[in-house]
C-alpha cells in the first residue's frame, strides 16, 4: 500500500508542479484582456478582493508562497518515501497544503491560446461554456462586496471543473463577451 501512495502522492507533487510552471510561463504572454487599470478594476477572481496584474512582479506573494509549497511538500515526500521517516497515512495531512494553493492566486487574465483564472491556465478546447450571472439579492455571493453587488459572475465550465470571476461593469461584461465569442470560435455558449 505504501508504494501506490508514494506513487500517486509523486503523480499529484508532477500535476501541481506542471499546472504552477504553465502559469508562470503563460503570465510572460502578451494579454488580450486585462489591458489597462480599468480593465483590472472591473474584475475580480474573488468578490471582496481586488485583483492583482497579471505579471510576475503583481503576483509575487503568491509565486513565492506556492514555490515554498511546492519544495516543502516535495522534500517531506523524498524524507517520507526513502527514509521511512512516517507512515503513507501522513501524506494526507502533508497534500492539504498544496490542495488549497488555489487560492493564492488572486489572478484573471484572457491570452491568445486560453484563459488564466486563478492557479491554472484553460486552453479553448477544454472550455464548454461561458456564462454571465447576474449577480441580484437571490445570489449567492450578492452582499460580500458593494462592487460586486449589481454585477456579473462569469463562470466557466470544463468537463467537470468550473472556474468563476466577477465583473463589476457592463463595458468590462460587454468586451469580456465580445472577447469570449471572438478567440472561442464559437465553441463557448455566452448567456445571461
Amino acid at each position: 500500500m505504501k508504494i501506490v501512495m508514494d506513487v500517486v502522492f509523486f503523480i499529484v507533487i508532477i500535476l501541481y508542479t506542471y499546472r504552477f510552471i504553465t502559469v508562470l510561463i503563460k503570465m510572460k504572454k502578451e494579454k488580450v484582456f486585462p489591458v489597462d487599470k480599468v480593465d483590472i478594476d472591473s474584475i475580480k477572481k474573488y468578490p471582496d478582493k481586488k485583483l492583482f496584474p497579471p505579471t510576475y512582479s503583481g503576483q509575487k506573494p503568491a509565486i513565492l508562497i506556492h514555490s515554498i509549497l511546492l519544495i516543502f511538500v516535495t522534500v517531506m515526500f523524498i524524507l517520507g518515501a526513502f527514509y521511512s521517516m512516517f507512515n503513507w497515512t501522513l501524506y494526507f495531512l502533508i497534500f492539504l497544503p498544496i490542495a488549497n494553493s488555489y487560492q493564492l492566486f488572486n489572478l484573471f487574465a484572457v491570452l491568445e491560446d486560453g484563459i488564466l483564472s486563478g492557479s491554472q491556465f484553460i486552453r479553448w478546447n477544454r472550455i464548454k461554456s461561458c456564462q454571465f450571472i447576474p449577480i441580484n439579492i437571490e445570489h449567492r455571493f450578492y452582499g460580500y462586496s458593494k462592487t460586486v453587488n449589481d454585477g456579473y459572475e462569469l463562470k466557466i465550465k470544463m468537463g467537470f471543473m468550473t472556474t468563476s470571476s466577477f465583473v463589476t461593469s457592463l463595458e468590462t461584461k460587454e468586451k469580456l463577451q465580445q472577447i469570449l465569442n471572438n478567440y472561442a470560435d464559437g465553441k463557448v455558449i455566452i448567456g445571461d
